[in-house]
């Protein structure tokens, strides 16, 4: 029996890793022979960022095309076409249901003292927040304005 994944899933890696590779070139070529450690222009988060998304595309298509020629090669195979269906249908749905675990056990689980805070602080409309370290026993919390010196302490933040 094959093991057989999605072909999305398996083209998408590539992608992902020429597409860092590419953009880490280009923001290194801007800043070492062209913008340094001066402040850049705006434009060159759009160009970034229109450089990750076409190297993207394009490999991501190329590799979806070479898997789909791959395919065809594979019909020519005794192996029935429903028995490949069946193991990529089931491959795809134990990746989405993978997913979606993971997405709901972040949901669920408990919430850390500055997370709580932070949500805190958000919601009475302030900009920042803050909580003393770990080591310190502290369960306090602050929320910072714009100017930083202004601050309110919250108090002791409660245990979940």
């Amino acid at each position: 029996m094959p093991l057989v994944l999605p072909a999305w899933i398996i083209c998408i890696l590539p992608a992902k890793f020429k597409v860092m590779a590419t953009v880490a070139l280009f923001a290194g070529i801007f800043w070492l022979f062209i913008y340094g450690d001066n402040p850049w222009p705006d434009w060159s988060d759009y160009f970034l960022g229109s450089v990750a998304l076409i190297v993207f595309l394009s490999v991501w298509l190329l590799t979806i095309y070479a898997g789909f020629q791959h395919g065809c090669k594979q019909n020519t195979r005794s192996s029935s076409f429903k028995t490949r269906l069946i193991y990529s249908i089931t491959a795809t749905g134990i990746m989405a249901l993978s997913v979606t675990l993971f997405l709901i056990r972040g949901e669920l689980r408990p919430k850390t003292l500055s997370e709580q805070c932070a949500k805190i602080c958000l919601d009475k409309g302030y900009y920042g927040s803050s909580t003393p370290p770990n080591s310190s026993g502290k369960k306090t919390c602050s929320c910072f304005d714009e100017t930083i010196n202004d601050y309110i302490e919250i108090g002791e933040l409660p245990e979940k």
